[in-house]
């Protein structure tokens, strides 16, 4: 925070955010409704993110390219295309919340 690459902002909303945005991301109607991938739906809004938490001065510093490699990693152990509905609700749940905790790691590194 000394080296004002942060914009204020409520610490509580910014993770009540991702919260509910990810939750929905992991319903399995969302990526047909708006025809976007969940990769792409979790990439686009980590970028989001990104613009809200740094200041404008500093957005050209953030190598995008590490995050997208370590979400790679990350995601194709749990993603299955083929999937029934009841399955991808439990899935979407737990899924939900490693993503943030995925996220949130990330930022701390």
């Amino acid at each position: 925070m000394k080296q004002k690459i942060f914009n204020k902002l409520n610490a509580v909303l910014f993770m009540v955010q991702d919260d509910a945005v990810l939750r929905r991301f992991m319903e399995p109607s969302f990526s047909i409704q708006y025809d976007v991938t969940l990769k792409q739906a979790i990439m686009d809004f980590y970028k989001m993110k990104e613009y809200q938490l740094l200041k404008p001065e500093h957005l050209d510093t953030v190598d995008d390219s590490v995050i997208e490699k370590r979400f790679l990693k990350f995601y194709k152990p749990f993603h299955n295309p083929v999937r029934t509905r009841s399955m991808s609700s439990a899935i979407g749940r737990n899924s939900a919340i490693r993503i943030a905790l995925f996220l949130h790691d990330f930022w701390e590194t």
